[in-house]
C-alpha cells in the first residue's frame, strides 16, 4: 500500500520514490523520476505506475519486466509522449518484483 510516499511490502516499508527509481534502474533506464507516482488497492489487486519515460524508455521498461516476470505488467496506457502508465498485478508485485529490487536499496 503506497501512504505518505511509503510503501509497506508484509514487515518492510519502503519510500515510494526508491521503489520507482529502483524499478527503472533494474530495467537499466536511469530517468529521473519527478511527478511519477503509483497508485495501489489491495482489495481490487489492481495497481499502476505513472513513469516519465521517452518512447524508448517506455519499450525498454516494458520487454524488461515482460521478460523477467511475465505476470507482471497486465496492460500500458501512455497518457502523452512522456508519460506511461503501467498497470500492473499488485500480487506479483509484492512476491517477485519487490524480493528482486533488494539489492537496488
Amino acid at each position: 500500500m503506497f501512504k505518505e510516499n511509503t510503501m509497506k511490502n508484509g514487515n518492510n516499508i519502503y519510500n515510494e520514490m526508491a521503489v520507482k527509481q529502483a524499478l527503472i534502474a533494474k530495467a537499466k533506464i536511469y530517468a529521473i523520476q519527478n511527478g511519477a507516482f503509483c497508485r495501489c488497492d489491495e482489495s481490487t489487486n489492481q495497481a499502476y505506475l505513472q513513469l516519465y519515460l521517452n518512447s524508448t524508455e517506455q519499450i525498454q521498461f516494458h520487454k524488461f519486466y515482460q521478460s523477467n516476470f511475465p505476470k507482471f505488467i497486465q496492460s500500458v496506457k501512455e497518457i502523452d509522449h512522456k508519460w506511461v502508465q503501467f498497470y500492473f498485478d499488485f500480487h506479483v508485485f509484492h512476491c517477485q518484483v519487490i524480493p528482486s529490487l533488494s539489492s537496488l536499496f
